[in-house]
């Protein structure tokens, strides 16, 4: 009677180790497996994502690689000066008739986002920030601002982009 408990604890294992067994060589063993490998690099892609998102929000530079890439690049993160104010001062200066008529404190607050901030983007199942680029940003003040940003030239943008950046 003494011996019925461990020959009943044997059996059970026995029985689970053989269906351990059976369970790697069937067809529900693979499905199962390549079910988790897919969650584990859902998860350090979204790790990732994260991360870069947060270096972006807090202006940290951060390594541009493998799952962006696939490269080793910095990202430069854009710092606004120490005073806007001096920045849209030389702006009102470049073109005074066309910046101070038209433009508004919303309007430059802004303008000062899109080139300063990074920009949400939509990539598969994730939103990854970013720095839109110089022509972007160009395409979208021309599109929201025609009246001073339509008249620039390439010489025009160019002085835009050393007052600003």
């Amino acid at each position: 009677m003494k011996y019925i408990g461990t020959i009943f604890f044997l059996a059970l294992i026995a029985l689970i180790a053989f269906g351990a067994i059976q369970f790697k060589e069937g067809p529900l063993y693979q499905t199962y497996r390549t079910k988790a490998e897919n969650f584990i690099q859902y998860v350090k892609k979204w790790g990732q994502v994260k991360r870069h998102n947060i270096r972006m929000d807090y202006s940290i530079p951060a390594p541009k690689k493998e799952w962006m890439t696939g490269e080793q690049e910095v990202i430069s993160s854009r710092k606004p000066p120490m005073s806007l104010l001096v920045v849209k001062t030389k702006l009102e200066n470049f073109f005074p008739d066309q910046f101070v008529k038209t433009l508004k404190q919303d309007d430059w607050n802004y303008i000062f986002s899109l080139i300063y901030e990074p920009a949400p983007e939509k990539q598969g199942d994730f939103t990854i920030k970013r720095y839109l680029t110089k022509e972007e940003i160009e395409r979208d003040l021309i599109y929201q601002y025609d009246s001073p940003f339509s008249y620039f030239q390439k010489q025009h943008w160019d002085y835009f982009w050393d007052i600003v950046l």
